[in-house]
């Protein structure tokens, strides 16, 4: 079965990866907002790794082009998008800025009595995420019980990869801080600076974005989450009231 199925998903898997390749700001758009929402199923390594690693943009992969010319870059005053003028690995900015914003409207919808507790969680989760670029410890603390948050945060961290390629960032960004210090902002900081001063205020404003909706979607399904539980104890009590009533009737039918 696997023979005669699997050719046919393959063909559709590299029509993605080519599409993207091929589609430039959708292009870049689909694939940042494919890597991030299909992290729950495992089937993100079919979008990013054959464009990071090879072969489907270059034959030895982005990655391996990036730091293979990270000298040349350094040297040339031209701009990196110019040099380098693919809008991919990005993914990165989704890790750092829009897990910031997340964890700060998770902490700020908090009970005050509560916080404490929260922090504990929140804190490792999320310098996890920022300075390493591993998500899952905060992503997965609402992913299962709000998945709709997950797919807004995938459509929020695609919307600001592909705005700041538009505004010439470009680079290995695929993971946390450390990727954005050592590959990138050291090594081109002096030739690039005010690329990756867009990179970062750009980022700082979708922290903002990212607080503000979660912070009101949180409050709204909590508010919502209320107002169904108390909907749902006042059709307990009617039902259980008009039990009551049916069952005192028919009594006094057998009564008399």
């Amino acid at each position: 079965i696997t023979c005669v199925v699997w050719p046919t998903i393959q063909h559709g898997i590299a029509s993605i990866q080519y599409f993207i390749v091929a589609s430039g700001y959708i292009g870049v758009w689909l694939y940042h907002f494919l890597e991030r929402v299909l992290i729950p199923t495992g089937l993100h390594h079919f979008i990013y790794a054959p464009i990071e690693v090879g072969p489907v943009v270059v034959n030895h992969g982005l990655k391996a082009e990036w730091l293979q010319h990270l000298n040349q870059f350094a040297e040339s005053n031209k701009p990196l998008k110019e040099q380098f003028p693919y809008g991919f690995m990005l993914q990165g900015n989704g890790k750092v800025f829009g897990c910031l914003g997340i964890a700060l409207a998770m902490y700020a919808t908090t009970p005050k009595e509560n916080r404490k507790k929260v922090a504990a969680l929140l804190i490792p989760a999320t310098l996890t995420a920022v300075v390493a670029g591993i998500t899952e410890p905060l992503e997965f603390t609402f992913l299962f019980i709000a998945p709709f948050l997950f797919v807004l945060h995938a459509l929020l961290a695609a919307t600001m990869d592909t705005l700041m390629y538009g505004f010439g960032v470009v680079g290995n960004m695929g993971g946390g801080v450390l990727d954005f210090i050592a590959t990138n902002w050291i090594p081109l900081g002096k030739a690039h600076w005010m690329t990756y001063v867009f990179q970062v205020v750009i980022g700082l404003i979708f922290v903002a974005i990212y607080y503000f909706l979660f912070k009101y979607l949180i409050l709204v399904d909590f508010i919502g989450c209320i107002i169904a539980y108390i909907f749902h104890k006042y059709i307990h009590f009617i039902l259980k009231t008009y039990i009551y009533y049916i069952h005192i009737i028919y009594i006094s039918w057998e009564v008399f």
